[in-house]
């Protein structure tokens, strides 16, 4: 079956001397794995140099009968992403989104609506001043897994609650488990959540409550749907940030 796609790129594997699997989100058929060449050549650096985590590109998608993985051919790029992939800081953040999309995104359906959304998330920090990068981990984390039909209930925050992670909700009072946010960081998460890529910048956080915010929402996310307290990009990330 062949089938045009718009794919990002989520991982590369090594699956053999000769080959690589890939995996993408696609707009058209969900989650999609197909071969690359793991060999040296003209062909294979260019798909390389097109393929990076959380590049945008449309092309073929071939999977034959039986089979779980294909190939992708015509690639071309829907966007030249330059503002991230020149950028240390800002090619870190991608790698920590392709990451988390990878370690929650479900195999099955198509879903137009989350594959714009991280299309629409790459392209902002493709534009975003270096200045303004920092609290960018955050607020996509936030909006993923508001996108996931998971993320706490703000409307349950009012000043000095502290956010329950079983429950969603936050609280006036400790419930009887370890399972909270304490209540400064509560506050910055419901902050966060009214928030957007545009006016980010505004809340001023410094590295500390960056990354104790960051565990919160990755706990929260690894409580209520998939494991993602232990990417590998992590601890880059919190070095950055």
């Amino acid at each position: 079956m062949k089938q045009k796609i718009k794919l990002i790129l989520l991982r590369i594997t090594r699956y053999s001397d000769r080959n690589d699997i890939a995996l993408g989100l696609s707009r058209e058929a969900g989650v999609v794995s197909f071969l690359m060449s793991a060999r040296a050549g003209r062909g294979a650096s260019r798909q390389r140099a097109l393929l990076m985590p959380m590049s945008m590109v449309e092309g073929e998608l071939s999977v034959a009968p039986g089979r779980s993985v294909g190939t992708l051919s015509d690639i071309s790029p829907i966007a030249a992403l330059h503002g991230v992939y020149a950028n240390p800081i800002k090619a870190s953040v991608a790698m920590y989104m392709a990451d988390l999309l990878t370690a929650v995104v479900r195999e099955g359906a198509a879903d137009v609506v989350l594959w714009d959304f991280a299309a629409a998330s790459i392209g902002a920090l493709n534009g975003l001043p270096s200045g303004r990068v920092g609290n960018f981990p955050l607020v996509f984390t936030g909006s993923l897994a508001a996108m996931l039909g998971i993320a706490p209930d703000s409307a349950t925050y009012t000043r000095g609650r502290i956010l329950d992670l079983r429950d969603g909700i936050y609280r006036a009072m400790f419930p009887l488990h370890s399972d909270v946010v304490s209540a400064a960081d509560s506050r910055l998460i419901a902050l966060l959540a009214r928030m957007d890529y545009g006016n980010m910048h505004r809340l001023r956080l410094n590295k500390q409550s960056r990354g104790l915010i960051l565990d919160g929402m990755l706990r929260f996310i690894t409580m209520h749907h998939s494991r993602v307290d232990t990417l590998k990009s992590l601890d880059v990330l919190r070095a950055l940030f």
